[in-house]
């Protein structure tokens, strides 16, 4: 099944990034229009508003190959962007309060990542679900040694440390977490290019099961007649 294909699909990515494209430009100008421009929040609802431009051509098929990891770019640019440029105001716009834009730019973010990821799961259900869940699953420590190192820092264990113990430690954390983000990174990505491959397949076969899986069912009745013949 390719629900990237489906018209009810298309809009609703489609408005998604539009939307997100229109909030980009008003707050660009909010930004450039204060007493001191705010050039970080410029810079990332400009990144924003390129993002949301290339998601909307995504879902009027501008870009036939690689949906899925197309809009997990596009869903990444707008989370992120969110996020550095929330940061980098310290959450005001003037005396607006940036914790509402902040949740539905992170919104539309998860909203672009659940889609792509629907798009991968509904092509090849069972080998793009455990690459998946191998990705999320390796991502775990990332996590669990981001906020550990960060409970530490605030130790006396820490403070009293001599200055090569903390070299040697910060250089291992971040191996570590290189390491499991590389790994997860890895999976996620092999996870979308099987659904890719699948829906490359299914486009040549004019919709129909993939190749490989067509096989697999073509071997399944042979051996079931062949039973029954024997």
């Amino acid at each position: 099944m390719d629900i990237a294909q489906s018209r009810a699909f298309t809009l609703t990515t489609g408005a998604v990034c539009a939307l997100v494209g229109l909030s980009a430009i008003a707050f660009t100008a909010a930004a450039a229009l204060q007493p001191k421009p705010l050039w970080f929040l410029i810079g990332f609802e400009l990144v924003t508003l390129t993002a949301a431009i290339f998601g909307v051509l995504l879902s009027l098929g501008k870009f036939k190959g690689g949906p899925a990891i197309g809009l997990l770019c596009v869903s990444a640019c707008v989370g992120v962007g969110a996020l550095l440029g929330y940061v980098s105001v310290n959450g005001k716009l003037g005396s607006f309060g940036m914790k509402p834009w902040f949740f539905a730019r992170e919104g539309a973010a998860l909203t672009l990542a659940t889609a792509s990821a629907l798009v991968v799961l509904l092509r090849q259900p069972q080998p793009a679900l455990r690459a998946l869940i191998r990705g999320v699953v390796l991502f775990i420590p990332v996590v669990v040694l981001l906020v550990g190192t960060r409970a530490l820092m605030n130790t006396t264990f820490w403070a009293d440390a001599s200055g090569p113990l903390k070299v040697v430690a910060v250089v291992v954390i971040f191996g570590l977490v290189l390491g499991f983000f590389a790994a997860s990174v890895h999976y996620v990505l092999k996870a979308f290019a099987i659904g890719d491959a699948a829906g490359e397949a299914m486009a040549k076969q004019g919709g129909s099961t993939p190749p490989e899986v067509a096989s697999s069912g073509q071997a399944e009745s042979s051996g079931a007649s062949a039973a029954q013949g024997a």
